[in-house]
């Protein structure tokens, strides 16, 4: 077994200092929307996407939109309170 000069030796990886500025601004506190949010990935087959896509076209509206419509009349058909919200749309 052929040993090289570097065996056994650890080199500390290079590291980037940060300014001050981007210290502070790592502590910031995030808008409460943004600490909210969480996501859902959710599988469908190659034909189900391709309708999605179309009827999102046809509606002028995006995916995200159709499934939030989705998951609310879910909700109600279960009879929750429809709470989800599009985090994409701005509510001031």
């Amino acid at each position: 077994m052929h040993e090289s000069g570097l065996a056994g030796r650890v080199y500390p990886m290079a590291t980037k200092r940060r300014s001050a500025a981007t210290a502070r601004a790592r502590k910031t506190i995030r808008a409460p929307v943004e600490r909210d949010l969480r996501g859902i990935l959710i599988r469908v087959n190659a034909a189900g996407l391709r309708a999605l896509r179309q009827l999102a076209l046809d509606q002028d509206r995006t995916l995200q939109a159709l499934g939030i419509e989705a998951l609310n009349d879910l909700l109600r058909k279960h009879g929750s309170k429809p709470i989800v919200m599009n985090p994409l749309l701005e509510t001031d």
